[in-house]
């Protein structure tokens, strides 16, 4: 059986490495990722466009208050009447007026009455700017007309530094909250990713083996459930390959595109250029990536990886030996993307507290653990949950198999009829 299953996974793994569909993503994948993440940040300064903004300020209290910078430039008018101003707009193609009525009333009074006049509907961003220079303002005059300074406000105020001690009297650094947020969120979307980039290529290759007929002659040799073992592994192994060659090749275009532009990279350029404060913050970041377990998140990413696709590509591969074309697969589709879609979106309540209940039953329960326990790990998972989420993923996979080969070896001969979730569910009970 071990034989068969093995040649198999190698006749699998040979046809997909030597397709030119691989050999062209392989090599295109990195560059494309650069090309969207340039695109994203082209399209992000293209969008940043300069505004002109129009000062109407009645009150003559807001001299001050809006100073240009390089997305705005703010032009105070003379008080004489808002329709010339609207006029004066209108023929330079300005972005808006903020129209600052005079009120005899009392302070408050203003900030009610303040308007954004404009044929179009201000960015949340200019609205919120605008919003909070107003009302930076208005505290001030209300603190003068309290007695009160707004220096002495601001030699009043304090700024919390809190720091993080275990209970062994191990000092933490402050920032690898955040840092593990990245990594726990990143680590989430990537096995998301490739489980169901991989997962569904197991399916269309069985699909296209039945179709094409080649599952009679291949069935004759070797049982269905060997069959459906080499084409998981067989995958799996291509993604693991493409994968590892995707980060060389990021490696390598980054490398060149350091030395042929010259570049440093931003931790060296911004510790050489900084002031003492922004050095001193750039430490603290290096120094809490240090903080971080490295080994145990690369390794356990590569088994949950593993485990997880192996348990989703059963399923896929399930799907894709009772349907006919991959439009039938569309309705056993939800079943099994829905764990994954619950995984996926719960991960922001895991990140938000990773050891609460929730995170913990979802790290535990095999269809969501792959990515729920990649998100808690940075975490500081006690190790004992993370060896009992490997566990119950090894479980979860042998169990979801032995489910999937009773479909895999009633449907994979099985032609011209869509069958339904009750006739699925008697191949699995008398198989």
């Amino acid at each position: 059986m071990a034989n068969i299953i093995k040649l198999i996974i190698e006749r699998e793994y040979m046809t997909k490495v030597r397709r030119k569909s691989f050999v062209v993503m392989t090599v295109l994948g990195p560059l494309l990722f650069v090309g969207v993440f340039g695109i994203i940040a082209f399209l992000a300064s293209v969008n940043k466009d300069n505004k002109t903004i129009v000062v109407y300020d009645e009150t003559s209290l807001f001299v001050d208050t809006f100073k240009s910078d390089d997305e705005t430039n703010y032009i105070y008018v003379p008080t004489t009447d808002i329709i010339s101003v609207i006029d004066d707009v209108k023929k330079n193609s300005y972005y808006g007026i903020i129209h600052i009525p005079f009120k005899y009333n009392n302070i408050d009074s203003i900030a009610s009455s303040v308007e954004f006049l404009s044929d179009d509907t201000p960015s949340i961003s200019v609205t919120r700017s605008i919003e909070n220079r107003i009302k930076d303002k208005i505290r001030d005059v209300k603190l003068v007309e309290l007695g009160t300074s707004s220096d002495i406000v601001s030699k009043a105020s304090v700024t919390v530094n809190m720091r993080y001690v275990n209970y062994n009297g191990e000092l933490k650094n402050s920032d690898i909250g955040g840092i593990q947020i990245a990594i726990g969120a990143i680590s989430g979307i990537l096995i998301y990713m490739f489980i169901f980039i991989y997962g569904v290529q197991v399916m269309r290759s069985v699909i296209e083996e039945k179709t094409n007929r080649i599952i009679e002659v291949i069935i004759s040799s070797v049982k269905p459930f060997e069959l459906m073992m080499g084409k998981i592994i067989g995958s799996a192994l291509v993604g693991l390959t493409q994968f590892t060659l995707w980060t060389i090749f990021s490696s390598v275009i980054f490398s060149f595109a350091k030395g042929y532009f010259g570049l440093e990279s931003p931790s060296e350029q911004m510790l050489a250029d900084s002031t003492p404060e922004i050095n001193n913050r750039m430490q603290s970041l290096l120094a809490s990536l240090f903080e971080i377990d490295f080994t145990l998140i690369i390794g356990a990413f590569l088994f949950f990886f593993l485990g997880g696709y192996l348990l989703y590509s059963a399923l896929f591969a399930a799907i894709g030996s009772a349907v006919d074309s991959e439009t039938d697969t569309q309705q056993f589709m939800l079943p099994i993307t829905l764990p994954l879609i619950i995984a996926m979106y719960s991960g922001f309540m895991v990140l938000e507290n990773p050891n609460g209940p929730v995170a913990f039953w979802l790290s535990m329960i095999p269809l969501t653990s792959p990515i729920v326990m990649m998100a808690r790990i940075p975490f500081d998972v006690p190790t004992w949950e993370i060896v009992l989420s490997m566990v119950f993923l090894i479980i979860g996979f042998v169990l979801t198999t032995l489910l999937a080969a009773k479909i895999y070896r009633t449907g994979i001969l099985m032609y011209g009829k869509k069958p339904t979730y009750s006739e699925i569910w008697k191949w699995i009970r008398h198989s």
